[in-house]
This record gives C-alpha cells, structure tokens and sequence, in this order.
C-alpha cells in the first residue's frame, strides 16, 4: 500500500522548471525553428519578386545579366504550391514514423539545393525547368510545417504555447521582410537576381549544420537537457510514460469526426489562401497597376510585413498573458484573434483597389499585415490545443488543404487578369479572396474549441485497458491467491 502511494506522488508532485541557469533547451529549438522558417520563406517567396526581374530587361545594373521573355509568370509562380499541398496530406505519417529530426535536415537540404540550381535551370531549361525545381521545393517544404507543429506538441508546456509559438511563427514575417528587401536589392544591383538564389540556398546548408548538432526528436532523446527540464516538458503534456507504450496508432477515425479539427481546416483554408494570393500576386499588382518599380515594389511589400511581425509579438504574449490571468478563456481568444485577423485582411482586400494614393496604399497595406499575424494566435496555435501528440499530422492535412485549395489563387489571377496593368479585372480577385478569408473565419468562430480531445491519449487508454484485462485474467487463474488476500 505504501509503495502505491510512493508512486502516486511521484507522478504527480509539481515539477520545478529547473536547468541551465536561463538558457532552456526547449528554447533552443525554438530559436532554430524559427530560423528554419525564415530561411525557407526566403526560398520559397523570392520568386514573386524575382520573376519581374528574371522577365523585365533593364532591372540590373549590369545588362550581362539575363532575363527571359517568359508569359506564363503566373504559373511559374504557382507551381510551387502543386506538390506543396498534395505531400501535406500524408507528412504526418512520414513523421510519425521517422521522426521530425530527419525529415526537416532532408527537406531544408533539398529546398537549399534546388535554390542553388533555379538560375542554371533558368538558363538551360527554361520556365519548364524553373517549374520542375519550385516542384521539389514545394515538395519538401510540405513537411515544414506538420514538422515543427510536432516539434512544438512535444517541448512546449502549454502555458508556454502562445508566447513560444509567437517567437517561431514570427519567423514567417521575418522571411518575408528579408526575401522582398534583399532579392529588390540584389535584382537591381550589379549582381542581378541570380545572387538572391545562391545566398538562400548557403544559409539553407548552414542551417541543416546547427540543426543537426543542437536538435533532438524528443526532451528524452536530447544528450545535454538537465533531468529536471525534461521531467517538467513531459509531466505537463502527459507525456512522461510514452516510452511505455506498445504501439503508437493514430486515430484517423476519431480525427476525421472532430467537429474542433473541421473548424481549423476550414480556417486553414482561408489563411491560406489569402496568404498566397498576397505573396503571389502583391508585387506584380505594385508593379504593373500602381507603377512601383521593382525597389520600391519589393519596399511596399516588406514595409507592411514589418507590421505584421511587430502584430505577431504583440498579439501573442496578449493571449497567452490573459488566458494565463483567466481573464478570458482559451476558445474565446482564439475566435477573438482568428476573426479579428481574417476581417482586416479581407477589408484590405475590399479597399485596396479602389485606392491611387500611394500613401494610402502604404497605411491600408501596413494596417492589413498587423493585423493578419494575429492568426498566430488563432487556428495555428489551437493545433496543439486540440492535441499536442498529433499535432504534426493534424497541420499536414489540414494546412495540405488549405494550401490544396489556394493553388487556384495564381492560376486565378492568370485567367481573370489578362492585361495586368487593368484595375478592374484585380479588383474581382480581391473581392473573391475578401469573402474567402471572411467565410471561412466564420465558420472558425461557430465549431472551434480549446479542449484536449480524449484521443490524443487513445494509445494509454489502449494501454490500461490491456493492462486492466491482463490483470483481471491473471486475478482469474489465480482463485487461491485471491482467497488468501481476502484472509489477510
């Protein structure tokens, strides 16, 4: 009996959050989480800037550099997305199989490698072989994101969520800052916008470096993180027994009937498509409507997402500090930052067109990118909410989706915008993507919820049920050990 309540205790005690002084090694992965994400959106969204380069004579300082009489930008531009979206769907089971250490060195390396090969591609192959490496690039950033959900649901306490998660998705607004400033920059100098390309692809390489030396799948598995920290990460999440089971299943048909899980699909689609109709289609439609040239083009596009990374700083710690206080609960603020974000969008989307001042362009662009972080906040976050064990296979299909569904945002734009210096045919575009983000930001309000659902820990109910059965067998074909334990 004493050796019993000796076990109690020793599950339940409070844990202190003890380590090395401040510097956590839960932390660490996320400085390189977020550093991932910078360098990836980097590669993944310097094409939108540099395609009015690659297709415009007279960019550059140094006419050696080429550029090439493409007339399918648009396409060009969406093919990244054609296997980025489709892989997502089955990421998670690659994940839940080998692991988020692996899958995110191969594809950070491969997304490094193919930016390197873009301007030789260009070259040799044309926007045929262009198409073909944004493929692979999109092939392998498709596991980025269920990925580092994963990495997050397994080193994140959840009182530490909001903010830490604030920290890594800032990353989004970072990359896109840097890939607008630095590839106008460097397509206008004497470098010309191959050099963008290659200094991607170099910080990609470093990256998989400091990855692979400061990384671990789990607190368990990591050869530096004190005893006490790893106790902590695992007793908050409940986690602290998963070397114990037998089997770890994923409970597809539980999954697929969450109504919660819906609500963030249907969510995820709006983001993303808004997301990537934005990044897309934004310089070109500074470009050839407003009449920026390619530096200042790439300056409206960064200015705002300086806002947005502020937002992302901002609305997060807010979360997460009035959840904390119990001032407001978790559903509540993640309608409030979900709708909040996806309404502003979608008014900027609505006003946009209709503005010739580029002075108000700035401000309407500026208030719409602070305002869309705050999703940080909203259906990303609320992922882990729903279940931190699979979270990595929740993100693949739900943002593989969303991200399915916004392929069709370019190749849109391709189709409506014939002449693209014609307000009227952009302005269909934005109305179609304004009642997008704000339908499905509503249907995100009505379903969501914040409550751990009971199958994330389906594979410890199967345990003590086996457990109980076995033990009830035993009990059974045992009558006499019973009957001398009721005579004690």
């Amino acid at each position: 009996m004493s050796e019993g309540k000796c076990t109690q205790l020793e599950v339940e005690e409070p844990l202190q959050d003890a380590g090395s002084g401040w510097i956590k090694i839960r932390y660490i992965q996320i400085v390189l989480l977020f550093f991932l994400l910078v360098i990836t959106l980097n590669m993944r969204l310097c094409l939108s800037v540099g395609i009015v380069a690659m297709t415009t004579n007279g960019t550059s300082s140094n006419p050696d550099v080429p550029y090439y009489e493409w007339d399918n930008s648009n396409i060009i531009l969406s093919s990244f997305y054609w296997s980025y979206a489709v892989l997502q769907f089955v990421a998670g089971n690659f994940i839940h199989k080998f692991g988020t250490k692996k899958i995110l060195f191969i594809a950070t390396f491969m997304n490094a490698l193919s930016s390197a090969m873009i301007p030789m591609m260009a070259k040799h192959a044309g926007a045929n072989g262009v198409m073909a490496l944004r493929v692979i690039q999109g092939l392998f950033q498709g596991f980025l994101l269920p990925c580092m959900n994963g990495v997050l649901g397994r080193w994140l306490p959840p009182h530490e969520l909001s903010s830490c998660s604030s920290v890594v998705f800032a990353g989004f607004q970072v990359g896109a800052i840097l890939s607008s400033v630095i590839t106008g920059y460097l397509s206008a100098s004497s470098w010309g916008w191959p050099a963008a390309f290659y200094l991607f692809a170099l910080l990609g390489f470093v990256w998989c470096i400091f990855w692979m030396v400061f990384s671990a799948e789990t607190p368990a598995a990591h050869s530096s993180i004190s005893i006490e920290e790893r106790k902590y990460i695992e007793h908050s999440l409940g986690q602290q027994n998963d070397h114990l089971l037998d089997e770890k299943s994923i409970p597809w048909r539980n999954i697929m009937r969450s109504v919660p899980y819906w609500a963030i699909i249907i969510a995820a689609i709006g983001e993303s498509w808004t997301t990537t109709f934005l990044t897309a289609e934004l310089p070109s439609y500074l470009s050839y409507v407003v009449g920026l040239n390619i530096k200042d083009s790439s300056l409206f596009t960064a200015a705002p997402t300086v806002g947005a990374l502020i937002g992302s700083l901002f609305y997060s710690p807010i979360a997460g500090y009035t959840i904390k206080k119990g001032w407001i609960t978790t559903r509540s603020s993640r309608r409030i930052f979900q709708g909040f974000s996806m309404f502003s969008v979608s008014i900027g989307f609505l006003f946009l067109t209709y503005l010739e001042d580029r002075v108000f362009i700035a401000i309407l662009l500026i208030s719409s990118y602070t305002a869309s972080s705050a999703v940080t906040s909203g259906h990303l976050v609320n992922l882990v909410d729903l279940s931190p064990r699979y979270a990595a296979i929740l993100s693949g299909i739900s943002n593989g989706i969303g991200q399915l569904i916004a392929i069709f945002a370019p190749i849109l734009v391709h189709f409506i915008v014939v002449d693209e210096g014609d307000r009227f045919s952009w302005r269909y575009t934005f109305l179609l993507s304004a009642i997008i983000g704000s339908v499905t930001a509503l249907v995100f309000i009505m379903f969501c919820s914040a409550e751990r659902q009971w199958w994330d820990d389906v594979d410890k109910i199967k345990m003590e049920r086996k457990t109980k059965e076995a033990k009830s067998k035993e009990g059974q074909s045992n009558p006499g050990f019973e009957e001398s334990e009721v005579a004690c």
